[in-house]
């Protein structure tokens, strides 16, 4: 039981790892196109943090496989 725990703590930590880097990566570079399309217009800092935090889930989404795949590499 405790060697199952062992490798279960390890493979979390290595997923939410991967998993938050992936998840800034794709944060900034969603606001840096979110303030190419709305750079001009009246739209403040707030506007374009939600519209970037509305987007990056469907981006990552995909991308899930992959840090899953990374995870398990790493696991061992």
């Amino acid at each position: 039981m405790t060697l199952y725990l062992y490798f279960a703590r390890r493979f979390a930590v290595n997923f939410l790892g991967l998993f938050s880097v992936f998840l800034v990566l794709w944060a900034l570079i969603g606001m840096i196109e979110v303030l190419r399309k709305f750079g001009g217009s009246s739209a403040g800092a707030v506007d374009i943090l939600v519209l970037t935090a509305l987007a990056v889930p469907g981006t990552i989404y995909p991308v899930l496989p992959l840090i899953t795949m990374l995870a398990t590499l790493t696991l061992f």
